[in-house]
């Protein structure tokens, strides 16, 4: 077993005395949390250990720590008994180059579910499958689950949740104590997390099979789209496409405005009958930190989208009046992704017409109060767990 992590330099730790192997899908946070019950200690006094110098659990420790110091990966695989390279590759900073080809500033992760950590407390909760939990002989968190498009077990057909359902707090499993043993519990209550799991049985089947294809792209790093062989990041960057494309046809749900015209060209349902039909998001946030019921909408538009062949795809955009301007969101800014290039090549190009300059003193519309309402709302609701948290300690 020595010999799995050889390559290392010099540390000055040692591999547990009670082995914690992590799991070829487990996360980091996770094998930190069990690695820390196992030695009979919390996870604080674990990290603090090891890492005094560092705060760990202020961060998302699932990202990895190359961005603060390169030897907290070479500790963890020692004490893991494995290869850094498992630490190294095997996180949400590394693993989202190969969904995005986004740069520069970004407010999240690609892809990546955001946690917004005020001290060790995580304002919106680790996503986790209640069956998983409870089939599984030692309880633990898949890297899988952190991801923005990962919204059903790809295994039990459940939703994810972020919530125990016997106190409705957020399930924080970095706040365990090491009395509780396992993951599986909420801090709050200290029951275990996976009661009344059937509540989420409710399967959209378009979001379920995007699902396996986006596991299918990180798994070969690339994919087909309109009969041509695409890398996975512009597979990625297409749906992400997609996801804008159906915001703004929701945001205008009037035949007056183009991209909802296409999307009715295009045969898609745009009614408001049912909780996944085409409707604008209440705060407007990016995707990836929209709830759950949300994303889920959106992924299935993205599907839909994505099954419609090409020559489909020409013929909705001409009736429309589309050109290759109509998709250029953000203006001069925006990239259009490759892999809808055969679309954009196959549309008249049209000189941009010169906009008026916005007013500023034009008071704000509506929907952009309302939006704004609901994502202070959104702030001040975590706020409060997070002073109900303290006040509980």
């Amino acid at each position: 077993m020595v010999a799995s992590y050889s390559g290392l330099k010099k540390s000055h730790v040692k591999p547990l005395f009670f082995r914690t192997p992590i799991f070829d899908d487990e996360s980091i946070a996770s094998w930190l949390i069990r690695a820390a019950f196992r030695q009979g200690c919390s996870v604080t006094t674990f990290a603090s250990y090891y890492w005094e110098e560092y705060r760990l659990w202020t961060l998302d420790v699932d990202k990895g720590f190359n961005f603060v110091d390169e030897t907290i990966h070479e500790d963890m695989a020692i004490l893991a008994e494995t290869t850094r390279e498992r630490f190294d590759f095997k996180n949400l900073t590394w693993l989202s180059k190969d969904m995005s080809s986004t740069t520069g500033k970004y407010r999240t992760t690609p892809w990546v579910l955001p946690l917004f950590k005020r001290n060790r407390h995580a304002l919106y909760g680790y996503h986790y499958c209640p069956v998983c939990l409870e089939e599984d002989k030692v309880p633990y968190m898949r890297l899988l689950w952190r991801y923005s498009w990962y919204t059903y077990c790809h295994v039990h057909a459940v939703k994810m949740e972020n919530r125990c359902h016997s106190c409705d707090a957020l399930f924080q499993p970095g706040l365990l104590s090491q009395e509780l043993q396992t993951i599986n519990h909420c801090h709050s209550c200290h029951e275990v997390v996976t009661n009344d799991y059937l509540s989420n049985l409710l399967l959209i089947p378009e979001v379920f099979e995007l699902q396996k294809q986006a596991m299918q792209v990180l798994e070969d790093k690339q994919a087909v789209v309109f009969g041509q062989i695409v890398n996975g990041v512009d597979w990625f960057d297409l749906i992400g496409f997609f996801i804008t494309l159906t915001k703004i046809a929701a945001r205008h749900a009037d035949n007056q405005y183009k991209m909802f015209r296409l999307f009715n060209e295009l045969g898609l349902d745009t009614s408001r009958v049912s909780a996944f039909s085409l409707k604008e998001s209440e705060t407007g946030l990016v995707f990836e930190s929209l709830p759950i019921h949300e994303r889920i909408r959106y992924l299935r538009y993205a599907k839909m989208l994505l099954d419609i062949p090409l020559d489909k795809w020409v013929c909705a955009c001409l009736a429309v009046e589309a050109n290759q301007n109509s998709f250029m969101f953000n203006g001069k800014k925006s990239v259009l992704p490759r892999a809808f290039m055969p679309v954009i090549n196959q549309l008249p190009l049209v000189e941009e017409q010169k906009r008026e300059k916005r007013q500023f003193d034009k008071p704000a519309t509506l929907n952009a109060v309302k939006k704004s309402w609901a994502r202070l709302q959104k702030k001040a609701n975590a706020w409060a767990e997070y002073e109900q948290h303290l006040t509980r300690k």
